[in-house]
């Protein structure tokens, strides 16, 4: 009766087990995920700040150059 119980647990432990690594894995590849989307925002950020600048700076020659 003892080898019966034991089995079952056994097999309980297993699912149990592998439900986790799923669950584990599922939450790993969400934080990847994340992580890669954040590292485009901040590209995209960067970037936009930088056109943004050199555009003022363009339309300021342009001033310049209209003045004199």
């Amino acid at each position: 009766m003892n080898a019966v119980y034991l089995g079952k647990q056994r097999g309980a432990a297993l699912f149990v087990a592998l439900i986790m690594l799923l669950l584990i894995t599922m939450l790993a590849i969400s934080s990847v995920r994340q992580a890669t989307i954040e590292s485009r925002v901040t590209g995209n950020n960067a970037l936009q700040q930088k056109l943004t600048s050199s555009a003022e700076a363009g339309l300021r020659e342009g001033e310049i150059s209209m003045l004199m």
